[in-house]
């Protein structure tokens, strides 16, 4: 298969017809969104909704789009091991275009709600905007470089603090969760030698010779996006689409040969199968402290380099690396610098393949201690919310099983994988309790705009 860029004349006409296509769904998603909200057309929406839903619609078209165009430009390395794809002039443009996208929405959200009495949830504010402070402070200590990109980070969280999201708001990322894996499914059949790679080693990893990567760069990526993604299929009020579109994402999952997407996945549907029969969630404490466990225990327990899949050689080679800066890390781009320059932690390191040794090395203990603190917050809030708390904890408790073998959550920047970690993050964390809620009322903000409140 040609590369798009051997022939200017098909490279523009791939150009127009992918600009065409974007802007296409993108309208076409929208429109869906906003109707699936009120299931009489557009007049529920207001203007808020509607800039929110192009911020989370920004933040997914910056982590799927330039990965495409720079993989089907480069084509695929013939293995699984991490190998960097051409980066695209076209890739590079169309992701600084989302990037300001997302900033302009963001903060289009802060000066329409400028004049509006702010919520009284400060803590879920610091606790998010902490670990990005912890972040840069390491990266700036490690001679690391910023550009003014950094900044969009906390300007979403800020923006969607002042909005006020509600909840049903996240099903537009149950929509695009959706199209992500129906595209790449549709990529893997009909265009393999883009859309899928080859496996490692069969039989080591998964059982079948090629895993589903999408328009992504790495099949674990696309497993981690599409997990993340599930709790939210559950907010789409078309039965037809979501009872279709979830065994479409469980296959796309299984595919991608993400073990740990996969478990996390399968927790995820047990869990929602139980909560169908219950109506208690106290007892999601006990899974989530059991993968809690998986994630810190495993990496400090493992004593084979070739444990799972070469994940030990990583994490004892970052171990010692870290005890040189042992507080603040090595920054956010340790695991790229130290790919460039040193061999000891395996060419598959570029990233820490566990949630806990990644923040580790890269924000030290300090960002480990914040990124707990704001995970357990987290899931004491949202077992408090005045509306649905379904899917709020089962959202985290994926976020906590794709933490084990992965690193799913980047809260520094804007990154592949925002649009389903910290941006539904943000929106849960600002949702009322149910003791905010009687607050809010009393102060005249507006609580009601939480379309599954229940005043029970």
């Amino acid at each position: 298969m040609a590369r798009i860029s051997d022939n200017p004349s098909v490279e523009s006409y791939f150009v127009n017809t992918l600009v065409g296509i974007t802007i296409a769904a993108v309208l076409l998603v929208v429109f869906l969104h906003l109707r699936d909200r009120g299931r009489i057309g557009l007049r529920r929406a207001t203007a808020k909704d509607v800039i929110g839903g192009v911020l989370i619609v920004s933040a997914w078209a910056y982590g799927v789009v330039p990965n495409y165009l720079n993989v089907a430009n480069s084509q695929r390395t013939a293995s699984i091991t991490y190998k960097a794809q051409a980066i695209t002039g076209l890739g590079q443009t169309m992701g600084q275009l989302f990037l300001i996208s997302t900033a302009l929405c963001a903060f289009a959200l802060i000066v329409m709600t400028i004049r509006d009495k702010g919520p009284a949830r400060h803590a879920g504010l610091v606790l998010l905007i902490a670990p990005f402070v912890a972040l840069t402070a390491s990266g700036i200590l490690a001679g690391g470089g910023y550009t003014i990109y950094v900044l969009i980070y906390p300007l979403a969280i800020l923006a969607l603090w002042r909005a006020q999201l509600p909840l049903q708001s996240l099903s537009l990322i149950g929509w695009l969760t959706l199209a992500l894996a129906v595209f790449s499914l549709v990529l893997g059949y009909t265009n393999p030698e883009v859309g899928t790679t080859d496996a490692p080693i069969v039989g080591d990893k998964v059982a079948w010779s090629s895993l589903l990567a999408g328009p992504h760069s790495h099949p674990n990526v696309l497993g981690l996006a599409l997990a993340a993604g599930l709790p939210f299929m559950w907010l789409v009020r078309f039965n037809t689409v979501k009872w279709a579109g979830i065994p479409l994402l469980a296959w796309a999952i299984v595919w991608s040969g993400n073990r740990n997407s996969i478990l996390a996945a399968g927790v995820v549907l047990v869990a929602w199968l139980i909560l169908r029969r219950t109506k208690s969630v106290r007892w999601l404490a006990v899974p989530a402290a059991i993968g809690a466990g998986l994630v810190f225990l495993t990496p400090l327990t493992s004593e084979d380099a070739s444990d799972y899949s070469y994940r030990g050689q990583i994490w004892s080679g970052t171990f010692r690396l870290w005890e040189a800066n042992p507080w603040l890390g090595g920054g956010p781009r340790f695991f790229q610098l130290t790919a460039q320059y040193r061999s000891e932690l395996g060419q598959t390191a570029f990233s820490g393949h566990n949630a806990f040794v990644h923040t580790l090395a890269t924000g030290g203990l300090i960002t480990v201690a914040l990124v707990t603190v704001l995970m357990i917050y987290a899931f004491k809030r949202s077992m408090n919310l005045a509306g649905d708390r379904t899917i709020p904890l089962l959202f985290l408790l994926g976020v906590v099983f794709n933490s084990w073998l992965q690193n799913p959550a980047v809260l520094s920047s804007v990154d592949v994988m925002s649009y389903t970690y910290w941006v539904p993050l943000a929106v849960i964390l600002f949702l009322p309790t149910r003791q905010e809620s009687d607050s809010d009322e009393s102060r005249g903000v507006d609580a009601g705009s939480h379309p599954l409140m229940s005043k029970r």
